[in-house]
């Protein structure tokens, strides 16, 4: 069985998902449109407080969304930064990351 929702879906239900439990606050930024508007390549979609702690989440559709040269460049920044992107598409790797256990 396929997964064929959109990334908005995914985003919406881990902001509910973080509502409905008060596990948090996201953040989530627009998406780039238009060159030349300002935008940094690779921005993160979302940023998740929950807890003192801090995520860079990087949304992505359950089936078949991929990272795009930007995207891979700014979370190689980042980790060379010491800061780590999670790459998330589906609520349950949502839930894992916010208590720490690992993603199946």
């Amino acid at each position: 069985m396929t997964d064929d929702r959109l990334e908005a879906e995914v985003v919406n239900n881990c902001r509910k998902w973080l509502n409905d439990f008060h596990m948090g606050y996201m953040e989530v930024a627009g998406q780039r449109k238009a060159k030349h508007s300002g935008s940094s390549v690779g921005f993160p979609d979302a940023v998740v407080y929950s807890k003192g702690r801090v995520f860079i989440v990087e949304f992505k559709r359950p089936n078949g969304g991929r990272l795009d040269n930007g995207q891979v460049l700014a979370i190689q920044c980042r980790e060379a930064e010491g800061i780590q992107t999670w790459v998330i598409s589906n609520e349950q790797e949502f839930v894992d990351m916010l208590t720490k256990r690992p993603a199946r």
